[in-house]
């Protein structure tokens, strides 16, 4: 399948499947900053929010290579956190890395035209380490969370996702990964008791629809300088990584302050506190 054919499975997984997940942020935040501002915590918590996501857009634009690298690590441990049962550091780092390591050796140029789009050609230079000496660390890795691991569906699980990754080209198998199993499985460990799904998604609506205006935004304006295609990656990982920095930041914020809204907000943060 063409890069071209993946671009609309892509935008529909990450802005429409996967918006929901992040924009119940508020929700974390109102019992962050309720208590300490009153009436005006929402406005505090988007100006928060607002300056985190400038202030790593501002990485992007000033150093995208860096950026790009560092949106790989911390997505590795966001998707990581939220999709390793156990909570180990060793199975966070294997799940979350398995789909850019993976992509990196079977799928190298098409990476590499990928990453050129998101950070220029700099970001070619990635592809090498992530299928060369990442593959092999994470193969090793890998292995013994395979045997670790006493849960046969969990194995199962890791196994799935690397042949997804093996297999599908790179943002075909992201897109699926993404809408498919990650954002579920994050919506669900959102849900209060008792919460219907269609309230749930209502209580993400206003904020949903903010992050998509937005993302609509920097396509057009990455439009008038790239090829549409360069312009919809670059902009649908850009995005991302501007919003997961606040996300990840808000989640870490209440693991230390109330673990118990932490394990609301994040299942993948409950099993490691469990674990623990």
């Amino acid at each position: 399948m063409s890069l071209a054919a993946q671009l609309p499975w892509l935008a529909v997984a990450v802005f429409l499947i996967g918006t929901p997940h992040g924009a119940l942020d508020h929700r974390l935040g109102r019992q962050l900053l309720a208590p300490g501002y009153g009436r005006w915590w929402g406005a505090v918590f988007v100006l928060l929010y607002l300056a985190v996501s400038a202030a790593a857009l501002g990485v992007w634009l000033a150093t995208p290579v860096l950026a790009l690298a560092l949106f790989l690590g911390i997505a590795a441990v966001h998707f990581g956190e939220h999709d390793s049962p156990s909570g180990h550091p060793l199975a966070i780092a294997v799940r979350g890395l398995a789909g850019p390591v993976v992509a990196a050796a079977a799928h190298p140029g098409e990476l590499k035209l990928v990453f050129e789009w998101i950070a220029g050609e700099g970001g070619t230079a990635l592809v090498p380490w992530l299928g060369g000496p990442g593959l092999l660390a994470w193969l090793c890795g890998a292995a013994a969370v395979l045997v670790l691991e006493p849960r046969p569906a969990e194995r199962l699980e890791l196994v799935a996702v690397t042949a997804l990754f093996a297999f599908a080209p790179p943002l075909l198998a992201f897109a699926a990964y993404f809408a498919l199993l990650h954002t579920p499985r994050a919506l669900k460990g959102s849900k209060r008791p008792g919460e219907s799904w269609s309230a749930l998604l209502r209580s993400a609506a206003p904020l949903s629809g903010a992050a998509v205006l937005l993302g609509i935004v920097g396509f057009l304006l990455w439009r008038d300088q790239m090829a549409a295609e360069a312009a919809l990656v670059r902009t649908t990982f850009w995005w991302l990584g501007a919003l997961t920095v606040p996300h990840m930041g808000l989640a870490l914020l209440a693991k230390r302050t109330s673990p118990t809204a932490a394990a609301r907000s994040a299942p993948g943060l409950r099993r490691s506190a469990a674990a623990g």
